[in-house]
């Protein structure tokens, strides 16, 4: 949802998961064409004006670090180290999104992996793409599964990923803009944020295509789990 209000600004690039097909092809072989994938990325991360944004989740960023390990203008083998990473984006703008309720989170997480949905676009279309995720205007079937423990290790996973972007952001000392999920969907005065961290003001905003999904059962699994969590204390 957030990517399609960028997008839609049509000034402040096109975030997408780009890096998706090349950290695979890079799991495969271990080999990357850096000039080729920051080719890839000018091209199709960029908006008309020239600004391009990338969406990167957090577990994505020690794949990205390791393909730019192998970047010859650096000379670094692979590495744990989060250097290359900070290298290849230092002069970057950065927006961190996250959520207030895991819980939340971790629930819509394993409805959509379950169910294959992961956005609702209100299009008059069956189904959009975005990034590597698949979008349907339809109702989603939710699943029947719920399980304490699988709900207890998707936050424990959330919790890992926001670590690793916490200890980027403060072992670099990178200004960024963060923008609450929650707040997001009812206000997108975080548009004009962003926009003034890129030298872009004024910045016009599209009717959303994407809105916020999450049915009676979600609402069910989040309140069964928070009960279910006070009987374990």
């Amino acid at each position: 949802m957030i990517c399609d209000d960028i997008i839609g600004t049509k000034r402040l690039g096109l975030p997408k998961e780009w890096f998706t097909s090349w950290i695979n092809s890079f799991k495969s072989d271990g080999k990357v064409d850096i000039k080729k994938l920051d080719e890839f990325l000018l091209e199709k991360a960029s908006s008309d004006n020239n600004v391009l944004s990338i969406k990167i989740m957090a577990n994505q960023i020690i794949h990205i670090n390791n393909i730019y390990s192998l970047n010859p203008v650096n000379g670094r083998n692979k590495s744990e180290s989060l250097d290359s990473f900070y290298e290849a984006f230092k002069d970057a703008t950065f927006a961190w999104v996250t959520r207030k309720d895991k819980v939340a989170q971790a629930v819509s997480r394993l409805m959509a992996r379950k169910t294959g949905v992961y956005h609702h676009i209100v299009e008059d279309k069956k189904e959009l793409s975005t990034g590597n995720h698949f979008i349907s205007n339809g109702q989603r079937v939710e699943s029947d599964e719920y399980r304490y423990e699988e709900i207890a290790q998707e936050i424990k996973r959330i919790e890992r990923e926001e670590a690793i972007i916490e200890k980027f952001l403060n072992k670099y000392s990178i200004g960024h803009t963060k923008i609450i999920y929650e707040e997001a969907v009812n206000s997108r005065s975080y548009i004009q944020d962003v926009g003034r961290n890129l030298n872009q003001f004024d910045i016009p905003l599209s009717p959303r295509k994407i809105k916020k999904i999450g049915g009676q059962k979600s609402l069910d699994w989040i309140a069964r789990y928070n009960q279910d969590t006070k009987g374990k204390h």
